[in-house]
C-alpha cells in the first residue's frame, strides 16, 4: 500500500513538472501603426498632419448626422507612430491646431466643431 501510494504521488510530481515545462513563451509584437480618427463636423474640412498630403474630411461616412461618426475607411487614417501636429481648415479659418503623440496600435480621436 505504501509502494503504491509513492508510485502515485511520484507520478503525479512528474507529470506536473513535465507539463509545466512545456509551457511557452513568446513575445507580442505591438502594431507598428497608430491612427486618427476624425469626428464631430468633417465636412467642407481639409486636415493637416505634419509635412504628409492633406486630408479631405467629410466624405461619406454612413454617419447620420455629424455628432455620430462611425470609424470606416473615409473617418480613419493610418500614420506611423509620433508626435504630429494637427490642423483643420474649413472655409480657409483653421478650426483646430494641436500637437498629439500616439503610440503604436493607439487611436486618437480629433473632434472636429
Amino acid at each position: 500500500m505504501l509502494k503504491t501510494s509513492l508510485r502515485i504521488i511520484f507520478v503525479f510530481a512528474f507529470l506536473t513538472i513535465l507539463v509545466g515545462c512545456a509551457a511557452r513563451e513568446g513575445v507580442v509584437q505591438v502594431d507598428s501603426k497608430a491612427y486618427f480618427w476624425f469626428t464631430g463636423n468633417t465636412m467642407g474640412a481639409v486636415a493637416r498632419l505634419n509635412d504628409l498630403a492633406p486630408i479631405t474630411l467629410g466624405r461619406a461616412s454612413g454617419a447620420k448626422d455629424w455628432t455620430t461618426t462611425p470609424k470606416t475607411k473615409d473617418t480613419v487614417y493610418e500614420v506611423a507612430p509620433g508626435r504630429y501636429t494637427v490642423i483643420v481648415e474649413r472655409d480657409g479659418a483653421v478650426v483646430v491646431n494641436r500637437t498629439v503623440l500616439v503610440g503604436s496600435g493607439m487611436t486618437k480621436e480629433i473632434t472636429v466643431p
